[in-house]
């Protein structure tokens, strides 16, 4: 015999409303048509497996919003990254103009002049392909340290860039 704990979750789960709450959840966080459903999906089945999801339909509501909420920004930051990927690899074809070459030798001049020897090692040690997680473990600090230091770093670039372009 089921528990009736277990018939009142999945009932919840399969609540059209709620699904209907959770999709909306995840376009409003950003996630493109064409994966709202895999990223309620994926929200589902962690409310499935750490068997926390509340009996009241209000309070079960909730955490599954919290849930789609987390799952849309970590489905943001795959495609960031996956878009960062694809200019890194535009980027280190290298300038193809004289021009261009120039801009390039001004900014890595002013970066030397301006950045410590280890953030410009991180930006290196990034642009190369390691993620925040592994330069902090080489360098003995937390990686949401690197990351924000990092973020301003490529902010900064992308300023000066512009301004000398």
């Amino acid at each position: 015999m089921s528990d009736p704990k277990d018939d009142i979750r999945n009932t919840i789960l399969c609540d059209p409303h709620i699904l209907k709450y959770m999709r909306a959840v995840a376009r409003l966080r950003g996630v493109p048509r064409q994966d709202v459903d895999d990223v309620v999906q994926i929200a589902l089945l962690e409310a499935i497996a750490h068997h926390k999801l509340p009996l009241h339909p209000e309070h079960a509501r909730k955490y599954l919003g919290t849930i789609v909420r987390r799952r849309a920004i970590d489905h943001a930051r795959q495609r960031n990254a996956a878009r960062e990927a694809d200019s890194r690899a535009s980027i280190a074809d290298g300038p193809s103009d004289p021009a261009s070459t120039l801009v390039a030798r001004r900014i890595v001049a002013w970066l030397e002049r301006t950045l410590s020897p280890r953030h410009i090692a991180w930006l290196e040690a990034f642009a190369q392909g390691d993620t925040a997680d592994e330069i902090a473990r080489r360098d003995g600090v937390t990686p949401s340290y690197v990351r924000a230091r990092l973020a301003r770093l490529r902010q900064m670039l992308a300023r000066v860039s512009v301004r000398w372009q």
